[in-house]
């Protein structure tokens, strides 16, 4: 249902937690699940600012006002909606807010069989994007209109490890491996599950398990190259391994990563993690200016991550702007 046009072009918006409205709160990675999965299709349009998935969570059961959560986050507008899985059907509503009048623009509800849920997700992002009056490229429009069907419980498993993936420890990450393992092997042609699986291995060894490098490098090359095979748009796919190519074993190949992390941002410009990563490499090897100007990127998309702040704050001290960057280091807040 359209209820008319906003008074100027969209430019930022931010997926709010769909709530889960299925009576389970084990059913919550779910509805995270298909938060994530938005803001990923919707980051992948050029020209507007999608704010990441960790810094939405921390309205997830929160009654702050509408109009409070867009200033604090800069966005001109806001979805909001909820998750309903019964049995093998899958029922999103959204309703999209315009930020500074808190009029809303346009609600509708989806339905469909779960293993239609990739596309489902895709059609929201394009029929949002049509509301804000957004111009896609072809690129972009082909991007969002390609969506193979996904075998249920393999996107199950897919979406449980997700929900483990970001804890960062040792037990969570086994449990995430476990779960993507067998995601792909119930379903071969489950490209995002390889590269998230890529990733996974990858965080085992560099942050975990040192002693299992060579076995993990192994298996995430070849999920990675799987991965690409399958869709060579994979933003997650060159993501992964970027990752990959900076680590000690690789000698932190720079030349090689930039290029991936670049391809991973032509397909999805909204992605904090590539842009976070590439301000790292920049100013690993003395990029300042390349590096300040990624970390702020990142930082306007993520301004609740830390790691963004400390980045920005760091680039500005090593270019002797020391009070900038003690200034930038002050917001972060204490709890970090």
């Amino acid at each position: 249902r359209f209820f008319g046009s906003p008074a100027k072009r969209v430019e930022s918006i931010a997926v709010l937690p769909l709530e889960n409205l299925s009576g389970d709160p084990a059913q919550d990675y779910f509805a995270d699940g298909m938060t994530e999965a938005l803001i990923t299709d919707l980051g992948k349009i050029g020209t507007l600012r999608v704010i990441s998935r960790p810094a939405v969570m921390k309205y997830k059961g929160a009654r702050t006002p509408l109009p409070e959560i867009a200033r604090e986050l800069k966005v001109d507008a806001l979805v909001e909606g909820s998750v309903m899985r019964a049995a093998t059907r899958v029922r999103i509503t959204a309703h999209l807010i315009h930020s500074s009048t808190e009029r809303q623009l346009w609600s509708e509800s989806y339905e469909r069989d779960i293993r239609d849920i990739l596309a489902l997700q895709r059609d929201l992002a394009r029929t949002i994007a049509s509301e804000i009056r957004v111009k896609l490229t072809a690129q972009e429009r082909a991007r969002l209109a390609k969506a193979r069907p996904v075998n249920p419980e393999a996107y199950e498993y897919y979406l449980r490890a997700r929900f483990l993936y970001g804890r960062l420890n040792k037990l969570d990450n086994q449990a995430a491996i476990e779960l993507l393992e067998r995601a792909v092997a119930l379903d071969p042609g489950f490209a995002v599950g390889y590269a998230a699986l890529a990733r996974a291995y990858v965080e085992r060894f560099f942050r975990f398990s040192p002693e299992d490098q060579k076995k993990m490098e192994e298996k995430a090359y070849v999920a990675i190259e799987k991965a690409l095979s399958l869709d060579p748009e994979l933003s997650e796919g060159y993501l992964a391994r970027a990752s990959l190519l900076w680590t000690p074993s690789h000698h932190f190949a720079h030349d090689r990563a930039v290029q991936d992390y670049r391809r991973a941002l032509a397909l999805n410009p909204n992605s904090a993690r590539a842009h976070e990563a590439l301000a790292n490499i920049y100013m690993h090897i003395g990029l300042l200016d390349e590096g300040l100007q990624e970390a702020r990127k990142a930082a306007a998309i993520d301004p609740s991550s830390a790691q963004t702040v400390l980045a920005t704050a760091e680039a500005l001290s090593w270019q002797g702007k020391y009070e900038q960057g003690l200034s930038v280091l002050l917001t972060i807040p204490r709890e970090f």
